[in-house]
């Protein structure tokens, strides 16, 4: 029974956290949406804190075995780009700068630390594979970290709007790997 209400307080406070987001979400809303008392989520989760970390393990598990499928499916890099970020756009039930913004402005510097990590490992580092195989091909007067960065945080913006904007995700890429510009011999 213990497990069975610890795994229900996650699955309530990922819905709550990932619609509201940290700051928004309460562990008194959780208790009373599963009709339990605040001190029965105390008793599996010292603080909200450590609950908002949990949700995000939890969470972010599968995705990152989806995106590392999804690199592992596709032989060319660009293609695997291009999944990855449907994948995200279509079915990512948080927008990255919600998550960021939380990060950065309501939690505290350890837990800021460990969701970070999780974010490397889940986000980060499988798009940073995809960009490594694209180095022969890449601007070298900007950083593959430099490029994960900016691609990330524009396809942030695809997440959690329009559900039509997936169907963009694909011209987003591919604006994103060949620019505005004409090429000029």
């Amino acid at each position: 029974m213990t497990q069975n209400l610890r795994t229900r307080i996650i699955q309530e406070a990922t819905d709550m956290f990932m619609e509201l987001g940290f700051l928004a979400t309460s562990t008194h809303q959780i208790a009373k949406n599963l009709g339990i008392t605040q001190p029965a989520i105390y008793h599996h989760f010292p603080n909200k804190e450590a609950l908002y970390i949990e949700v995000l393990t939890t969470f972010s598990s599968p995705v990152e075995a989806k995106l590392k499928d999804l690199i592992q499916y596709n032989e060319v890099p660009r293609d695997a780009l291009i999944e990855m970020s449907v994948y995200l756009t279509s079915s990512h039930p948080v927008n990255f700068n919600v998550m960021m913004n939380d990060m950065n402005q309501h939690l505290s510097d350890e837990a800021f630390q460990d969701i970070f990590k999780i974010y490397l490992k889940t986000y980060y580092q499988p798009f940073l594979d995809v960009f490594i195989k694209m180095k022969s091909n890449l601007n070298e007067q900007y950083t593959i970290n430099i490029i994960v960065n900016h691609f990330l945080r524009g396809l942030s913006a695809y997440i959690i709007n329009d559900p039509e904007d997936f169907l963009k995700v694909k011209d987003y890429v591919n604006f994103f790997l060949e620019g505005a510009l004409k090429r000029t011999v």
